[in-house]
C-alpha cells in the first residue's frame, strides 16, 4: 500500500468512525438509556399510518387525496388489527394534526384475538403528539377508537405507534444531539493527534505466515500426488459442490435450523479449504498483501468474528470461514503461475450448475398458469437472482470467445452455447419478474456493450463468420426458448413428477379478480397463490433501523407474527453484526468495484448486480445465493495487483 492510499484509508476510517460514534451516542442520549443492545432503548414497536385504519364510510368519511378524517355520524370507529407483540403493548404515541378543536375525547376498546373486548378507557387528545399509557393488562390483539356525539370532527393521523416505553424521538433534538458529539469527537482528535503509522500490515503478514505453515506442510503431499491435468477438474468439482450445496441449502430452509446450518457451514469451510490446497504448485512465500482491499477485507472479518462473540447469531462461524479458509484460497490462488484459470473453473462449475438447473426446471417444477414462477427455489426473487447470475457468467464467457481464435471448430460450438444459454436465462429472468434484477440485467448489457467497444481491437473475429454464428445461434435459441417455455408448462404434470416446497412462496401478479377466477377454476393449485401486492419495505427498513446497536442481533424481525428480512442487504448487515460492521464493509465493496471497473474485470458482471439487488433484497445470506458466492470469492483476484518475478522464479516447485 502506497503513503498516500494509507493516508486516505485512516482519512476514512477516522471520519467514518467519528460519524458512527456520533450516531450511536445521539441515538442513545434520544433514548434516554445508554445501551449499545438497543440504542434508542425501544425494545420493539409497531407503528401504523392514517392510511391503515379500518373505518366505515357511513359513519366517518375521508377527504379526497388527502388523510384528513370528517366524523359524520354520532358515533365513529377506526380500527387497528394485528398488533403481533405476544406480550400488551404498553404505550401507545398517537401523533394527530389539523384537529379543529383544542381537545377531543375518544374511548379505546381492547379486543382479544377472538374479538372479545377486554378492556376499555377514555382518552383526551389534542394536535401534535399524544402518549397514551394503555390501562389494559390482559392480551389483546387489536384495539378500536371509537368518537361519540362529535359530529362535524376533522382530524388527520399522522402515526400511532405501539411501543414499550413512553420515549418519544424528536428528530431535531437527535440532530442536534449528533453534531454536538461530532464535534466532540473532532475536538478530542485534534487534541490526541495519531502520528504513529498504520501497523495493519504487520497482523497480514502473521495471518500469511500461518497460512503458509498449513499449506506447505499440508499441500505439499497434495501437490506431489496430484497430476496438473486433473487438478483443474478436482477445482471445478469443488466449485459446482460450494453453490449447489448453497441452493439445497437455501431451498429446504437448513440456514434456518441450527443442526444443518452448522453442517452446511463445514461443507462450504472444507470445500474452500481443498481449493486453497489445489491451488498450491510451489513452495508459499508471504506475499505483498498491503493494500486497501485486504485491509478493509480483514477488519470486516474481524469485526463479524467480535459480533459472533458478543452477540450469538442465526448465521455463525461466517468471520472464522472467511479468515481461515477463503484467505487461505485466497493466499494460494495468488501464488499460481496463471490464476486466471481460477475464474474460468468458477464460471464452468456454474454452467455445469445451471444444466441441472434447466433440466430440474424442465421435469420437476411447473409453470402455472399467470402466476410468477420460482424455479429450483422457494420464491421468484432467489430465481431472479439466480438467473441474473447466469447473465452475468455467459456474458463473460461470450465476450472470452470473441476474443479467442476463431479458427478451431470448437470456437464456433462454444459462441453458440453461450448465446443459447443466456437467451435460457434471460428467459428465466422473465419469468420471475424482479424489478432490482431485470435492472441489474440492463447494467450488466451496459457493461458488455462497454468491453466489447472498448476492446475492439482485441477481437479479430472476421464479421461474415460472426453473423453466420449469431444467426444460426438465434434460430438454435428461438427453439430452445419455445421448447423451455411448453416443457415447464406441463411436463412435470404431465409426467406426474411435479415438486411443490412446503415453504415456497407462489405469487401472481394478476389483479384479484383474475386470481379469483383461477382459484376457482383449479383450488388445488391456485388457493395457495397469494397476490404479489404492494410492500412496505420503507417501513421494514425504519423498523430494523430503529433496532441497531454495538454487537448486533441474534435472530431477523417479526411483522405480523412472522420472521422478516430486512429487503436490504446494507441494514441487514448493519442489523446483524453492529454498526461499525458499516465501515470495513461498505469500503470492501467500493475498493473492489473500483478496481475491478479501472481492469475492467469479470467481477464487474457480479458485484454491480449485487450492490443493486441489495437495494431491495435480502442477498446477505452466507453461502446460499451463487451470486454471492462468485462475488465473496471473486474478490480474492484484487489482493494483490501483481506477484514479484522472485516469488514465482525462486520458489520451490512440488
Amino acid at each position: 500500500m502506497s503513503a498516500g492510499e494509507k493516508r486516505k484509508l485512516l482519512w476514512y476510517l477516522w471520519g467514518m468512525t467519528g460519524i458512527l460514534i456520533a450516531v450511536m451516542l445521539s441515538l442513545m442520549e434520544a433514548g434516554q438509556g445508554w445501551n449499545i443492545d438497543d440504542f434508542l432503548n425501544q425494545e420493539q414497536t409497531q407503528e401504523f399510518t392514517g392510511n391503515e385504519l379500518i373505518y366505515n364510510d357511513e359513519t366517518i368519511s375521508r377527504l379526497q387525496d388527502t388523510d384528513i378524517y370528517c366524523v359524520t355520524a354520532d358515533k365513529a370507529v377506526l380500527q387497528i388489527n394485528d398488533l403481533y407483540l405476544r406480550n400488551n403493548w404498553k404505550y401507545m404515541a398517537l401523533n394527530m394534526s389539523g384537529l379543529n378543536r383544542e381537545t377531543t375525547y375518544w374511548s379505546i376498546v381492547y379486543s382479544d384475538k377472538d374479538g372479545t373486548v377486554v378492556s376499555k378507557q377514555t382518552v383526551t387528545l389534542t394536535d401534535g403528539d399524544n402518549m397514551i399509557e394503555v390501562s389494559c393488562r390482559q392480551p389483546y390483539q387489536s384495539i378500536k377508537l371509537v368518537i361519540k356525539e362529535q359530529v362535524g370532527l376533522r382530524f388527520q393521523i399522522n402515526t400511532i405507534q405501539f411501543r414499550m416505553n413512553d420515549v418519544v424521538i424528536v428528530p431535531q433534538a437527535v440532530r442536534i444531539s449528533f453534531f454536538f458529539w461530532l464535534g466532540l469527537y473532532i475536538a478530542v482528535s485534534g487534541i490526541i493527534y495519531l502520528v504513529c503509522k498504520s501497523k495493519i500490515h504487520i497482523v497480514i503478514e502473521v495471518l500469511q505466515e500461518g497460512y503458509c505453515l498449513i499449506g506447505n506442510y499440508v499441500g505439499k503431499g497434495v501437490a506431489r500426488k496430484m497430476r496438473r491435468k486433473n487438478v483443474g477438474a478436482i477445482r471445478t468439482g469443488l466449485f459446482f459442490l460450494t453453490l449447489t450445496v448453497g441452493e439445497i441449502a437455501g431451498v429446504n430452509g437448513w440456514c434456518s435450523r441450527v443442526a444443518e446450518y452448522k453442517y452446511v457451514m463445514f461443507v462450504m469451510a472444507a470445500s474452500i479449504f481443498c481449493l486453497g490446497l489445489f491451488c498450491i504448485e510451489r513452495k508459499l512465500k508471504v506475499l505483498n498483501w498491503n493494500t486497501i482491499t485486504t485491509v478493509v477485507w480483514l477488519l470486516l472479518w474481524v469485526f463479524v468474528c467480535i459480533s459472533d462473540i458478543m452477540q450469538s447469531k442465526q448465521y455463525k462461524f461466517v468471520g472464522y470461514i472467511f479468515l481461515i479458509c477463503v484467505g487461505f484460497f485466497f493466499f494460494a490462488w495468488n501464488q499460481m503461475q496463471n490464476p486466471q484459470e481460477i475464474k474460468w473453473e468458477m464460471y464452468r462449475a456454474f454452467h455445469i450448475n445451471f444444466v441441472f438447473v434447466v433440466l430440474y426446471c424442465l421435469l420437476f417444477r411447473t409453470k402455472i398458469k399467470g402466476g410468477l414462477y420460482n424455479g429450483p427455489f422457494t420464491t421468484r426473487a432467489a430465481f431472479g437472482i439466480y438467473a441474473v447470475t447466469a447473465t452475468g457468467v455467459f456474458l463473460v464467457e461470450l465476450y472470452r470467445k470473441l476474443v479467442q481464435n476463431e479458427k478451431k471448430k470448437i470456437w464456433h460450438i462454444n459462441i453458440i452455447w453461450e448465446i443459447v444459454s443466456l437467451t435460457i436465462a434471460i428467459l428465466f429472468l422473465y419469468y420471475s419478474d424482479t424489478g432490482s434484477c431485470k435492472i441489474a440485467f440492463v447494467i450488466q448489457l451496459f457493461i458488455f456493450g462497454c468491453n466489447v467497444y472498448k476492446g475492439r481491437t482485441k477481437i479479430h473475429v472476421r464479421w461474415t463468420v460472426l453473423v453466420q454464428d449469431l444467426i444460426l445461434a438465434g434460430y438454435i435459441s428461438a427453439v430452445c426458448a419455445i421448447g423451455v417455455n411448453l416443457a415447464v408448462g406441463y411436463l412435470p404434470e404431465k409426467l406426474g413428477t411435479e415438486i411443490i416446497y412446503k415453504n415456497e412462496t407462489l405469487e401472481i401478479k394478476t389483479d384479484i379478480s383474475a386470481l379469483e377466477t383461477l382459484q376457482a377454476e383449479n383450488p388445488e393449485y391456485y388457493d395457495k397463490i397469494t397476490y404479489a401486492g404492494y410492500v412496505n419495505k420503507r417501513q421494514i427498513w425504519k423498523n430494523y433501523l430503529q433496532e441497531i446497536n454495538l454487537f448486533g442481533h441474534a435472530d431477523t424481525l417479526v411483522f405480523g407474527q412472522e420472521k422478516m428480512s430486512a429487503y436490504n442487504g446494507w441494514i441487514e448487515m448493519i442489523y446483524r453484526y453492529g454498526l461499525f460492521i458499516l465501515l470495513p464493509y461498505l469500503l470492501l465493496l467500493i475498493s473492489i468495484f473500483m478496481r475491478a471497473w479501472r481492469k475492467k474485470g469479470e467481477l464487474l458482471y457480479f458485484i454491480v448486480p449485487y450492490m443493486i439487488i441489495m437495494l431491495s433484497q435480502n442477498i446477505e445470506i452466507p453461502f446460499i445465493e451463487p451470486l454471492w458466492i462468485l462475488c465473496y470469492l471473486g474478490m480474492g483476484e484484487y489482493f494483490i495487483d501483481n506477484i514479484k518475478p522472485s516469488l514465482v522464479q525462486k520458489s520451490k516447485i512440488y
